[in-house]
């Protein structure tokens, strides 16, 4: 009886030796990493999306001013502007693109 329970020792330290050998970590550890791989991309995009956020806030609506405000408030003093400035500031303030045609119509209608 003595010598089959070493046998069995024997044979369980040599099981767990292979198993160690073919898988070098257990599941547990596996689902750790994969939790916190995860969590760390989650993280990553909440911090993506409130940066996100926080950038749409910063930025004016185009409803919130109109382009009388918006050229007082780029070009104070300036009597005369380049079309193409104005493009570019519009474009970089409200993210939208609008031809010289309609900056001009819009432009004149301020009476400046």
């Amino acid at each position: 009886m003595k010598r089959a329970i070493d046998a069995l020792v024997v044979l369980a330290g040599f099981i767990s030796m292979y198993n160690a050998k073919m898988n070098p970590q257990c599941s547990k550890c596996k689902a750790a990493i994969r939790k916190y791989n995860y969590s760390n991309k989650e993280i990553e995009r909440m911090r993506n999306d409130y940066a996100d956020l926080k950038k749409e806030a910063e930025k004016p609506a185009e409803d919130k001013m109109d382009m009388l405000e918006f050229l007082n408030k780029n070009y104070p003093t300036a009597d005369d502007f380049l079309l193409s400035d104005v493009k570019k500031k519009y474009k970089e303030t409200f993210g939208i693109v609008k031809t010289f045609d309609v900056l001009k119509e819009e432009i004149e209608a301020t009476k400046l």
